[in-house]
């Protein structure tokens, strides 16, 4: 919202109108500032990993609410240490020899998410994923 604000303000539109226009996008639902941070954070999780401070200043830089930066970044973080501990676990298998297959069933197991577990078997430098377990 507040990119949306300094634009307006640039074009010349009085504090009392861009707040008055930015209330009625809420109210309508095209602004919403949940959904920027939804959308960051899936971005982020898609990509090369930046540092969870990186990830915070970008969400601080969109001018999101501080509660809603540091709820997003508890995800990220959360993630990424769910990510970590599933390669951890995938190279320490791959280490006594288990197959794919035997890594992918065990992290399952132990309750994992599919994404989780299609990163932790490709770090283990195994390229084939078994697609037989939905995402959940």
């Amino acid at each position: 919202m507040v990119e949306l604000r300094d634009k307006l303000l640039k074009k010349g539109f009085s504090p009392l109108e861009i707040s008055q226009m930015c209330e009625e996008l809420v109210r309508q639902g095209y602004l919403d500032d949940r959904r920027v941070a939804l959308n960051m954070l899936n971005a982020a999780l898609g990509s090369p990993r930046d540092g969870a401070k990186l990830f915070r200043t970008n969400l601080a830089r969109r001018g999101l609410p501080r509660e809603l930066i540091e709820e997003t970044t508890a995800s990220y973080l959360e993630h990424t240490e769910q990510h970590a501990l599933a390669a951890a676990a995938a190279l320490r298998l791959r280490g006594q020899g288990k197959g794919e297959a035997f890594i992918q069933r065990y992290l399952w197991r132990k309750g994992f998410a599919v994404a989780e577990i299609r990163e932790a078997v490709v770090a283990t430098g195994d390229t084939r994923i078994d697609n037989r377990y939905p995402e959940g």
